[in-house]
């Protein structure tokens, strides 16, 4: 790859990258938190189904149950596929945090690097100049 290509990798000057990588973090807060509420309402509509239709006065003991077993599978389900979601949504978030952090990291270390080197630059000189004059 050349220093070119390489560059704009590293840096991000017109904050392009930046830009993308705040869209997609925030994209995926948004799904984890959509992923998280749908769990929520489906509790909140089984408390409302069993408060509201009162299947114990419409079914049997045998078919309320079937209902209820019904609803906790689908719930069971449900947990553990938003489970599975979360945690990619939350394994994706960590990858993007790190090429995020690593643009962030290389504005702030670019500076300081090449005063650092600058000033090493400039010491080895006085110092081999030192030696050669003596």
């Amino acid at each position: 790859m050349d220093n070119e290509k390489w560059d704009t990798y590293l840096f991000d000057d017109s904050f392009q990258r930046s830009r993308l990588y705040f869209t997609v973090l925030e994209t995926l807060r948004v799904g984890r938190v959509w992923v998280t509420e749908m769990v929520e309402d489906w509790d909140r509509l089984h408390k409302q189904w069993t408060r509201e239709v009162r299947p114990g006065e419409i079914f049997d003991e045998a078919d309320w149950r079937a209902a209820e077993d019904g609803w906790d599978a689908v719930g069971q389900m449900l947990q553990a596929k938003a489970k599975l979601l979360r945690d990619r949504i939350d394994r994706k978030s960590d990858e993007v945090k790190g090429l995020r952090d690593g643009v962030r990291f290389s504005h702030s270390i670019a500076p300081w690097c090449l005063t650092l080197i600058s000033s090493y630059s400039t010491q080895h000189r006085f110092a081999r100049r030192q030696r050669e004059s003596s």
